[in-house]
């Protein structure tokens, strides 16, 4: 019996040592340019800082070490998904292991890595990455915690501080832990100790350094999210948009977990709920140590799955939610998958069952596998109308082709953009990596907006890159220089469906020009 625990534990090990080495392999291998939101990124950790406008700056600090060792390239940027992948991993097999066995441990890993979302997610180098890896990580010491050692609060207020640098909606693991702990028979004792409630505080306090560059700013952040939340919107409630809105935000969770999997979880999320109301003895479940649990660990992770999916769907009732934004409930909600599906084949092995297992497996890994590599779609003569990997393609012709504009125009020339993600890539894939800048032609603002600007380039020259579409230049840029004239659009990608097209103008003599400050948002 310890034999095959044993197993379980040299088989994860294998698995995680062999996809971190495959993951390193593609990352190198230069698949796919970045995605705008990774240069943006990699933007901010060349201008390293307390916080920044739309979220904290852990994305910042993590691009910036790894770019320091293996240089600013594509390997760089995307080291840390692949290490922080890999960290989640860990945490997965021995939270699991915790909780269940090695086996359900193991088979969490594995869908972990199957799950377009996360397997994406470990090669492209965003907020979410980070921001899922504390989140898994503060739940694993919460229930370290509250099962072995009152010490670990105070390393899950770590965790938590960490993940509110990297990502705000971290706040929401806070009333999620009390909701538990009220809930909970066994560990309701916790919420008259001092521990959780310092856990809380020492989070906040690393969250000082986003305030202190918040005061410094105008509260900018803050602004932002309540843009984005739509709670500064002045835009009337529309039944129809709401609808809508809600079901592309629940069409897009079942894509992004494919569709059997999805399933897989309602069922489990019910059978869990089920087991919680009647509090039973789970003994059954863990007959290989002998440990008896309550259906407490059941309640442990649909706390911090159904909450917060609920949320989400919910919000996108009032207001557009993204896809990504739910992505911390799936960590517990596959952990849930796992372990009811795992209990049920073990009593019934029903056929019916074992189909439903290897189909959803198969989908999620026909689904990942053809989103490492869509041309391989192209075999079956498939083109696919809506390629996700369409935004990571083109960026580094159109950096080639802004290189050599550049070399033709005088030395003291400078590249600017209206879109902050343009400007992201230019500065990233233009020879050199020279400094971009980003118009406010009344636009949201960005990050760009709290650099260095324009006031400083009187009298120089430069290459101005409009997105998206073959477009004629607009009048504001027209007017901030003595002569502008259009040099082509540039076919970024075209995959046979759509085009992304991008207008590029040489201008010269710049003479100044203001932000739009009348259309500000945030």
């Amino acid at each position: 019996m310890l034999e095959r625990k044993s197993n379980y534990t040299l088989l994860f090990y294998i698995f995680l040592i062999s996809i971190t080495i495959f993951r390193l392999w593609f990352i190198a291998s230069s698949h796919f340019d970045l995605a705008e939101d990774e240069a943006h990124y990699w933007e901010w950790s060349r201008n390293l800082d307390l916080s920044y406008y739309s979220k904290g700056p852990v994305v910042a600090y993590i691009i910036f070490i790894f770019t320091t060792i293996f240089g600013s390239t594509g390997f760089g940027v995307r080291f840390g998904a692949v290490a922080i992948s890999a960290g989640i991993a860990l945490i997965t097999y021995y939270f699991v292991s915790a909780i269940f066995d090695k086996k359900k441990a193991f088979y969490s890993v594995i869908l972990f890595n199957i799950v377009p979302v996360f397997a994406a997610g470990a090669l492209i180098m965003t907020i979410d990455p980070p921001y899922l890896f504390f989140w898994a990580l503060a739940l694993f010491l919460t229930y370290r915690a509250i099962n072995y050692n009152k010490k670990w609060w105070y390393v899950v207020g770590i965790a938590l501080g960490m993940g509110l640098l990297t990502k705000y909606t971290m706040a929401v693991f806070i009333p999620l832990l009390f909701i538990f702990l009220l809930l909970s028979k066994t560990n309701n004792h916790w919420l008259v100790k001092k521990e959780p409630y310092l856990a809380v505080i020492i989070g906040l306090l690393f969250f000082t350094q986003v305030i202190i560059w918040n005061i410094q700013h105008d509260w900018v952040s803050f602004r932002h999210v309540a843009g984005q939340a739509g709670i500064s919107d002045d835009v009337a409630w529309d039944f129809y948009t709401s609808i809508m809105n809600l079901l592309e935000f629940a069409g897009s969770q079942i894509g992004i977990i494919t569709p059997l999997i999805f399933l897989g979880m309602v069922y489990a999320s019910i059978k869990a709920i089920k087991i919680i109301r009647e509090q039973r003895d789970i003994t059954a479940l863990l007959e290989d140590d002998k440990k008896k649990f309550s259906g407490d660990n059941y309640l442990f992770l649909i706390i911090f799955f159904l909450p917060v999916f609920f949320f989400f769907l919910l919000y996108s009732f009032y207001s557009k939610v993204q896809a990504n934004w739910a992505i911390p409930a799936y960590f517990t909600g596959l952990i849930l998958t796992v372990a009811v599906l795992d209990e049920l084949y073990k009593r019934s092995r029903a056929k019916l069952l074992k189909a439903f297992i290897i189909s959803s497996i198969g989908i999620a890994v026909i689904a990942t596998v053809i989103l490492h590599n869509t041309d391989m779609l192209k075999l079956f003569s498939i083109t696919i109308k809506h390629d996700p990997t369409a935004k990571l393609r083109g960026w580094k012709e159109l950096g080639n082709e802004i290189s050599i504009l550049k070399r033709e125009m005088k030395k003291e020339s400078f590249i600017f953009s209206d879109k902050y993600q343009i400007a992201s890539e230019l500065a990233f894939y233009v020879d050199g990596q020279p400094m971009v800048y980003c118009a406010n032609l009344g636009r949201r603002l960005n990050q760009y907006d709290f650099w260095q600007g324009f006031d400083r380039l009187i009298g120089r020259d430069a290459l101005y890159i409009k997105g998206y579409g073959d477009v004629e230049n607009d009048k504001e840029i027209d007017n901030a220089f003595s002569s502008c004239e259009k040099v082509k659009a540039f076919i970024a990608y075209d995959n046979g469906y759509k085009k992304k097209v991008i207008s590029i103008f040489k201008c010269s003599g710049f003479k100044g020009m203001e932000g739009r400050k009348d259309k500000i948002t945030y």
